[in-house]
């Protein structure tokens, strides 16, 4: 027989789940933090930042024909985009983005977006022509 009241097993039994939860959350939370961090100290040293953003270039970004092909984070998919589409490189407070535009208006974009983490204006100053140069010659392979 149940010496506990049911009330009171109730409140031991969330008790021990909110700290299940509290403890899951500090992992999670630990795990975005080293995230974070690493991708700090990767941005801090151009060689490594533009060879991992190239590489992240060239996973998500491809053409098929005269479409251009993008895995999208977001979506879990790709998004499929007319062959005519501007672009630009953005570098800065933000991180490195590719946003690429493909009708008049503002919702007309895809956004790729290579690194969250600060970048400073020296660093993007190094990193941002060699990275426009490999869309450029990603995006000049269309219709071949």
């Amino acid at each position: 027989m149940n010496t506990l009241p049911r009330a009171y097993s109730a409140s031991i039994f969330l008790a021990c789940w909110a700290l299940g939860l509290a403890a899951c959350d500090n992992a999670s939370e630990r795990q975005a933090r080293e995230a974070r961090e690493a991708e700090m100290a990767l941005m801090s040293d151009t060689k490594q930042a533009q060879s991992e953003l190239e590489s992240r270039i060239v996973s998500k970004l491809r053409t098929r024909g005269d479409t251009v092909v993008i895995s999208s984070e977001i979506i879990s998919g790709i998004e499929v985009l007319p062959h005519v589409t501007a672009w630009k490189l953005s570098c800065g407070l933000l991180g490195v983005q590719i946003v690429m535009s493909y009708g008049p208006g503002e919702d007309d974009t895809a956004t790729i977006s290579l690194t969250r983490s600060r970048v400073s204006t020296e660093r993007c100053l190094d990193l941002a022509p060699p990275l426009a140069s490999k869309v450029r010659s990603i995006l000049d392979q269309r219709g071949q």
